[in-house]
């Protein structure tokens, strides 16, 4: 599926969040009206063409998904602080 700058960007539940303003390799970013403008990962877009991008997603969940940057997520995932890893936080809560 191609994303296409100038489409409208769709939540799952049939709002209108903005138009495709920047397409990167694995994010675009949503020219949204009265706000912000913000990135989101193209995995969340399900379904789309030049003229519509539909998301996996309601509109109310927008907020846990948003961007500042095209690749904020990956920078996550590639550096997560020891104490929130998974193995730390189990440990955490069996040995308090």
């Amino acid at each position: 599926m191609d994303i296409v700058v100038g489409a409208g960007v769709f939540s799952a539940d049939g709002q209108r969040l903005g138009t495709v303003k920047t397409v990167r390799e694995s994010a675009f970013e949503v020219d949204a009206p009265h706000q912000f403008d913000y990135w989101l990962e193209a995995t969340l877009a399900v379904r789309g063409d030049a003229e519509r991008i539909d998301l996996a997603f309601p509109q109310s969940e927008l907020g846990g998904y948003k961007m500042d940057r095209p690749f904020d997520q990956d920078v996550f995932h590639n550096d997560v602080p020891e104490d929130l890893k998974p193995d730390a936080v189990r440990r955490s809560l069996l040995n308090p």
